[in-house]
């Protein structure tokens, strides 16, 4: 059967819970995080109250021929309003994001979301030299330097409206951070704890089946699953059916997380963190049933949303030079924990991944966003990625996409300002490809220029180009680089900061 996923939102808090009847997209690797436009930096003295943001607005030209029913052309507006406020024992931070788009046909679409929503308090004064902070809501944790490079979303969930510019999102519930720092040493060290009696889940393009139909998705990275089989050479119709399930009883799964980190106070010499979680895994999994009835010679597939946890142990290491290289490697271990399946039922799995890193970054000159800087990782896993498990499941294949899409990946990135007069030192750009052998050759180009004309207005145009040696647009692919070749693409925007 050809491949059909399950998509459903949820917000929380700034934007309420909201779990649809949907197909949810399982969850690819990594995110071009470094081409999107850096927020504002904030001062090293932080004010008492400081709100800022910005306004981005975009037109995407395609290059590739998208399916029937999909438009090759894309617009979207982006407001990104931050709020921060600061006392002596208080802290809050709201980071909201609303996103208006066309999607995959002209139809304008609204998407409220926020990756940080949380207030802390500081029990001991901020001149201590060891502080406590507790915060409540959902916030954005560095619990792996790997999860967020490579944007695996295995500690925190996602927002994929975009696979080329995936957005962490932070956990939601109580977390707890404890910041050591021994005067007769030249380290501090970090511990962050964290607990939730509720899942919020990695977000994404929804997509339900209408009258027991799915129609053209609306967005262009998401393939509708079929209407139709065949059978002994019959197209038999598909009627598609959500099982009624429990919306409380979904989000309703905690979760715990541990981590520490140690670093030099001069931010040069060695640097290392460590982090364990039990906790649901971030991507809502689907069960899925079928009955073929040929007397009336048409199919039927009722969907179920499911929850798995899983124990996730990571471990990194590295050092930074005083000339300006880093060098940092870890690994990553997640243990799948599978909730009992009824008999009969045929359901999305994963397995047992062992994942490992090694990068190396070279600032040759400048710093922030005006430093000359080259970056080169490699990323190594071993299963992740499984079969459908069930009577009516295709050997050795998934209905669903990769939940982990590299297993043998390089990624090589550069930034620097353009050479020349005051008028090229206000262009930056950015450039980056990823190669990997996990099905074929398949790689993702990015480039992008930056003009900072004014310090509040940025102009910005770039390409991303998807290769592979797959049948192009092959629908069939658990692979969403080949099945989504036809998102290559140049774009021009402007970003406005306030």
């Amino acid at each position: 059967m050809k491949r059909f996923f399950w998509l459903i939102s949820a917000i929380f808090l700034g934007a309420l819970p909201a779990l649809g009847a949907g197909v949810f997209s399982s969850q690819s690797e990594y995110s071009f995080s470094d081409f999107q436009v850096e927020p504002r930096p904030k001062s090293s003295t932080l004010p008492q109250g400081d709100f800022s943001g910005q306004v981005d607005t975009w037109s995407w030209n395609f290059g590739g021929s998208p399916p029937p029913g999909q438009t090759s052309t894309l617009q979207w507006f982006v407001l990104r309003p931050e709020y921060f406020l600061l006392r002596d024992q208080f802290e809050i931070s709201i980071k909201p994001l609303v996103l208006l788009d066309t999607g995959a046909a002209s139809q304008w679409h609204i998407s409220p979301q926020v990756s940080d929503l949380y207030v802390s308090f500081l029990p001991s004064l901020r001149s201590d030299p060891s502080q406590l902070k507790i915060s409540v809501g959902r916030k954005v944790e560095p619990w792996s330097e790997m999860d967020s490079f490579w944007s695996l979303g295995v500690f925190q969930p996602r927002l994929r409206w975009d696979y080329l510019q995936q957005e962490t999102l932070g956990l939601f519930g109580v977390f707890g951070e404890l910041q050591t720092l021994a005067e007769n040493s030249d380290y501090e060290l970090w511990w962050h704890a964290y607990g939730s009696p509720l899942l919020i889940p990695e977000l994404s393009n929804s997509q339900a089946p209408v009258d027991g139909k799915f129609t053209a998705p609306n967005s262009r990275w998401t393939s509708s699953p079929p209407n139709q089989v065949v059978f002994s050479g019959q197209v038999l119709p598909i009627n598609y059916q959500v099982a009624n399930y429990s919306l409380t009883e979904l989000l309703i799964h905690g979760g715990v997380a541990l981590g520490t980190k140690l670093s030099h106070k001069s931010k040069t010499g060695w640097f290392s963190d460590a982090a364990y979680a039990y906790k649901p895994v971030n991507q809502i999994m689907i069960a899925y049933n079928g009955v073929l009835d040929v007397p009336s010679a048409s199919a039927s597939l009722t969907l179920a949303p499911y929850v798995m946890y899983h124990q996730v142990v990571s471990a990194e290491g590295g050092y930074d030079f005083e000339n300006g290289w880093r060098v940092w490697g870890g690994g990553l271990l997640e243990y799948p924990d599978r909730p009992a399946i009824p008999a009969g039922v045929t359901y999305q799995d994963i397995s047992k991944a062992a994942l490992a890193t090694l990068t190396v970054e070279k600032v040759i000159s400048g710093e922030r966003e005006n430093a000359f800087k080259v970056v080169g990782s490699y990323f190594s896993r071993s299963g992740g990625n499984a079969p459908d498990q069930g009577p009516i499941a295709s050997q050795g294949v998934t209905n669903f996409e990769d939940r982990y899409v590299f297993s043998n990946a390089v990624y090589a990135g550069v930034q620097s300002p353009l050479p020349g007069g005051e008028f090229w030192r206000k262009i930056r750009v950015k450039a980056g490809m990823i190669y990997d052998t996990t099905y074929g050759d398949n790689s993702i180009f990015s480039l992008n220029f930056r003009y900072h004309h004014l310090r509040a207005l940025w102009l910005q145009f770039g390409a991303d180009i998807l290769g592979s040696n797959l049948p192009e647009n092959d629908v069939s692919s658990s692979n969403w680089i080949s099945r989504f070749r036809y998102n290559d693409r140049v774009y021009g925007g402007i970003s406005v900061l306030f």
